[in-house]
């Protein structure tokens, strides 16, 4: 462990809160007062994998329903990240061919904060239209 810390250039022992597995709950605009209820019924998942220096979310959906067993990959990207305050800076390194043109663009994301099971972020696309978003640590 203490190798994998040195040679990677992690220190171990300090994670940030947004470290680990999340999965997108909800999202809303920032003029809609609150966030919706989550579906009930889920046709597809968006997970985040977050180390302490890269970030890579998936998003499928399911075949056949949650409890079929199979589901197909829609999109995919992942890449290098930057924190300051509460304003993370996720720069796109790879994507799937439908995101392929955001390789290379910035995303911001600000107002980010914790409460312990969500992760609360308010992302920026760089052409300026904002979405508020409601992620639930999973791992």
């Amino acid at each position: 462990l203490f190798l994998a810390s040195t040679v990677l250039g992690a220190d171990l022992a300090v994670r940030g809160p947004q470290e680990g597995t999340w999965e997108l709950d909800a999202v809303k605009l920032p003029n809609e007062p609150n966030y919706p209820e989550p579906k009930k019924e889920k046709k597809g998942r968006r997970l985040l994998m977050v180390t302490a220096t890269h970030f890579c979310w998936v998003q499928y959906r399911f075949e056949k329903g949650p409890d079929s067993g199979k589901a197909e990959t829609t999109m995919v990207a992942g890449g290098s990240y930057t924190v300051q305050g509460d304003t993370i800076k996720e720069k796109v390194e790879f994507a799937s061919a439908k995101l392929l043109p955001d390789v290379g663009t910035i995303f911001v994301i600000t107002k980010s904060r914790f409460d312990g099971k969500n992760w609360y972020r308010t992302f920026t696309s760089p052409d300026g239209e904002k979405e508020d978003q409601r992620w639930v640590r999973i791992k």
